[in-house]
């Protein structure tokens, strides 16, 4: 019995470059956005009746989940910066998270013709991350990243312009008119959100050393689902929707 739960606990094992706290509120994160996600499609196909698509509570409940994750790839990247991770895994992450990206708009073409995903959370958070590595790059104080942060997050909720109503420009958010997306998050502010996370990352390290996590089922699955949200991302609205086909059906 010992065997077998010393074989469970390595298969959940967290890296040394990983703190298990993170993967576990990422994975507290995703079950949130299923179950928001979840709601929401139940709500379109008619199988449920919510005020979701009109609803402040639901919208505000939204962007705090966004929120959290660029906050948590801002964290990420203060460890990554921290341990040295070697050119060729930063290349792979920014490999997946693009090709990602890319996948969520092909199937937003055929899901949401009218809506399609253009700059969604994992295209910002690609972006957000290129920035943050140049940022660190051109090593640039801590204390001076989180400010920079916030006068984003300020520009992003506060300053409108026609000049970025240009297509191309969409992934700023500065824009004045947007075309329709049923998953929308610019760099103003999101990328702001990924600095406050990178500059704050000392102090959340050393606030996540002091915590005990004890390993009991809930928090080696948090852990699990943790550390694939990227995966897991892409698999569960698919999930959702068929489950919804089966139920109408």
């Amino acid at each position: 019995m010992i065997k077998y739960k010393s074989l469970i606990l390595n298969f959940f094992k967290t890296s040394p470059h990983r703190y298990q706290i993170i993967d576990i509120a990422r994975g507290i994160l995703f079950f949130n956005m299923f179950f928001y996600h979840s709601m929401l499609f139940a709500t379109q196909y008619r199988v449920i009746q919510t005020t979701i698509p009109n609803s402040i509570g639901w919208e505000i409940y939204q962007k705090l989940i966004a929120g959290s994750f660029f906050f948590l790839v801002g964290i990420s990247l203060y460890f990554t910066n921290q341990h040295n991770i070697t050119l060729k895994k930063l290349t792979m992450r920014m490999i997946e998270l693009i090709g990602s990206a890319l996948i969520v708009t092909i199937v937003s073409i055929f899901l949401y013709p009218n809506s399609i995903i253009i700059f969604g959370i994992l295209h910002s958070i690609a972006l957000s991350y290129l920035l943050a590595l140049y940022i660190l790059k051109i090593k640039i104080p801590y204390k001076f990243i989180t400010i920079l942060g916030i006068i984003i997050i300020i520009i992003g909720i506060y300053y409108r312009s026609q000049l970025f109503d240009n297509p191309i420009l969409v992934w700023t958010g500065l824009g004045i008119h947007v075309a329709p997306a049923f998953d929308y998050q610019p760099i103003f502010p999101w990328f702001g959100v990924v600095l406050i996370g990178l500059g704050l990352g000392k102090y959340i390290a050393n606030f996540s050393q002091k915590i005990a996590i004890s390993q009991n089922k809930t928090t080696l699955l948090l852990t699990l689902v943790g550390k694939h949200t990227l995966f897991l991302y892409l698999a569960h609205v698919p999930i959702i929707l068929i489950f919804l086909e089966i139920i109408k059906q």
